[in-house]
């Protein structure tokens, strides 16, 4: 065992109280024996709790990017500094496409993702970001509560609606103008909504653009005309998720694979992560971390490996 200078000091303390012990009292062999031992406990526990101090982590991290996944990493991120007071994490939005080119330009440790590096819809990635998959999501098409026109789309009457084709709810026996709201540019969301939904067409220009999930939402849910697309992680009560082909976009549907919208969520780093870095994301992939991806209405890794 290698001490350091207080750890010797502390010994030395402890050595000449037994010598002045032993000078005004008669002690046994027993005595000392008991003594020493205890020496080493307390010597040992002293080691113990210095090696815990110096093993702290402590320092800055910075968070941006897709909205989809910024409910999971804000839960953890304020559970992690709990454990870990030496370090402060801000995490913020800003989509996707900020947190890849915010990660890729050094202004953010890591940046958050709901769309894949590889797709072709990034152009000129940066080879050095490393991308770590730490949950699986899915997009539902969205209504009103009080929308009672529809409650089932087949995927090609949500192409006609989002590509401008059909345009009024008498189409399905009721009445009034369809208002259709996406996404920015640079959305996971939206990419994801274009992979599987509009395959042969493009959005319509009179879509109403939305800068993130919240957003979204809280447009479908004061709007009993509009009509949008959503991470299933942000659904509630305030509005209606649609079955698409009969089938309710639901985590066990998602899970089985009978609703098939699904794509992976990421954390991004440049070049290998730092130690503080490496921590964060060992605590998100982490039974803890994976029961809160469970909590916030996203599927966890393990029942996919």
């Amino acid at each position: 065992m290698s001490w350091s200078s207080l750890q010797k000091t502390f010994f030395a303390l402890i050595l000449l109280a037994i010598l002045v012990l032993g000078v005004h009292n008669t002690w046994t062999m027993s005595n000392l024996t008991s003594t020493v031992y205890t020496m080493q406990s307390t010597i040992d526990n002293l080691n113990s709790m210095l090696g815990n101090y110096t093993q702290r982590l402590e320092g800055y991290l910075t968070i941006a990017g897709s909205t989809t996944v910024l409910p999971i990493i804000q839960t953890c991120a304020n559970l992690f500094m709990q454990e870990n007071p030496g370090v402060v994490i801000s995490v913020s939005g800003g989509g996707s496409g900020h947190g890849i080119s915010a990660v890729s330009a050094g202004y953010i440790n890591i940046g958050m993702s709901s769309k894949n590096l590889t797709t072709e819809q990034i152009t000129d990635p940066d080879p050095d970001l490393q991308p770590v998959a730490i949950a699986l999501d899915s997009v539902a098409i969205i209504v009103h509560p009080t929308n009672g026109f529809v409650d089932d789309l087949t995927l090609e009457e949500v192409e006609m609606i989002f590509n401008g084709t059909i345009t009024d709810w008498s189409h399905f026996g009721g009445s009034g103008e369809i208002h259709v709201y996406t996404r920015e540019a640079g959305s996971g969301t939206l990419e994801c909504f274009e992979k599987f939904f509009m395959k042969h067409s493009d959005i319509t220009g009179a879509a109403s653009e939305k800068t993130s999930n919240g957003e979204m939402k809280a447009t479908i849910a004061s709007d009993p005309a509009g009509i949008g697309f959503l991470s299933v992680g942000y659904i509630d009560e305030t509005v209606n998720p649609l079955k698409i082909d009969g089938v309710e976009p639901t985590v066990a549907n998602i899970k089985t694979g009978a609703y098939k919208i699904k794509r992976w969520l990421f954390l991004i780093t440049k070049g290998p992560p730092t130690k503080i870095e490496q921590a964060f994301i060992d605590f998100v992939l982490s039974s803890q971390g994976q029961e809160i991806v469970e909590q916030q209405g996203y599927l966890p890794l393990e029942w996919f490996q």
